[in-house]
């Protein structure tokens, strides 16, 4: 009889383990002259288990490798849309996650230029306003330890050039309530 008491108080406690351990997620950006790409690493147990996912973002670049305005406007468009029918449940994740997850850093680093030295400083500053609400957005609504923001200007060139780094600790438990949160919403908008 205690052997089955003991079986009993382990299959419950394992659960209650697996569902506790913290995740390390780490999500970098990268956009250069050469290449576009997302990556998500995932780090558990202290980087005993690791997951690494790499996606290619497609070029805003035309032929000559310039920055085509055209093409970002039709993306800017494009995530606007996207926006518009996910902001409720963007809303909902945001109010779940905002005192579960911790940001340990946020690093954004871009460099850009239009080729015209009046036209960089004036995004110049446009771009450092916008990173300064979008910082003060995402402080305010999570835990962040560390942030950093840098905009470079290239006055004398034509590029756009972006390395972010975000690096997010939470549990699994919160990886999977996620998870269900989607797959509900998911399913209240097949039933409309």
């Amino acid at each position: 009889m205690l052997y089955l008491a003991m079986f009993f108080l382990l299959l419950a406690a394992v659960p209650a383990f697996l569902l506790s351990i913290k995740v390390r997620a780490v999500i970098e950006l990268v956009i250069d002259k050469n290449e576009s790409k997302l990556e998500f690493y995932f780090f558990v147990l202290g980087g005993i288990l690791k997951y690494r996912r790499s996606v290619p973002l497609g070029s805003d670049r035309d032929t000559d490798g310039k920055f085509d305005i055209k093409e970002a406007e039709t993306r800017a468009g494009e995530y606007r849309q996207w926006y518009g029918r996910n902001k409720f449940i963007i809303y909902r994740l945001k109010k779940y996650l905002s005192k579960r997850v911790r940001i340990e850093e946020l690093s954004v680093e871009a460099g850009f230029g239009t080729g015209d030295a009046f036209y960089t400083g004036i995004l110049s500053g446009l771009l450092w306003g916008l990173g300064g609400v979008l910082t003060a957005y995402i402080s305010n609504s999570f835990i962040v330890l560390k942030k950093r923001f840098n905009i470079m200007s290239y006055f004398d060139r034509s590029g756009f050039d972006v390395d972010s780094r975000c690096i997010l600790t939470g549990r699994i438990v919160h990886i999977i309530v996620v998870r269900l949160i989607i797959l509900i919403d998911k399913r209240k908008r097949k039933r409309k």
